[in-house]
């Protein structure tokens, strides 16, 4: 949450689970609305349907603040974050709340610019291989996930 807060020009992120606490999804929306450079990359579709409908809220919240959500064309179980190029983090942990704050997930920051920007090459990789996610258009879909996001907590 603090490197969100901190980050001036761009915050890169990857995580197959996109449900997270209400205090990060309000971190990356003033994120681009003060303009960093908001990508985060989901699967186009994961292995777990729940999650994928409880992720629209949150993912419609920062595209809707200036934020870019992409969509990987196949499973991508990677989780990792470039925030600027003073840090990399990467590990274990989904973005969601029982990773975060519930099970002994594992993330390890990485200061050194070598590391760095191999992870924003690496990313820039997926990035160049996702189409943009759009928020549904479907007033029963956005039901769904908003039903789906009340049990997030719970995924």
């Amino acid at each position: 949450l603090t490197a969100i807060f901190a980050a001036e020009r761009r915050i890169w992120m990857v995580s197959p689970y996109f449900i997270p606490p209400e205090s990060i999804t309000d971190a990356l929306r003033l994120a681009a609305r003060r303009g960093v450079d908001v990508r985060i990359i989901i699967p186009a579709k994961s292995n777990h349907t729940l999650a994928d409908w409880a992720r629209g809220p949150h993912l419609g919240a920062i595209v809707a603040a200036g934020g870019a959500v992409l969509n990987y064309p196949s499973m991508v179980h990677a989780k990792a974050m470039v925030f600027d190029d003073d840090v990399a983090v990467f590990g274990s942990a989904n973005m969601d709340e029982r990773s975060l704050l519930l099970n002994y997930e594992i993330m390890i920051a990485a200061y050194s610019p070598s590391t760095i920007k191999q992870t924003s090459a690496w990313l820039e990789q997926l990035i160049n291989q996702c189409q943009p996610w759009q928020p549904s258009e479907s007033q029963t879909r956005r039901m769904l996930e908003s039903l789906a996001d009340i049990v997030a907590p719970l995924l």
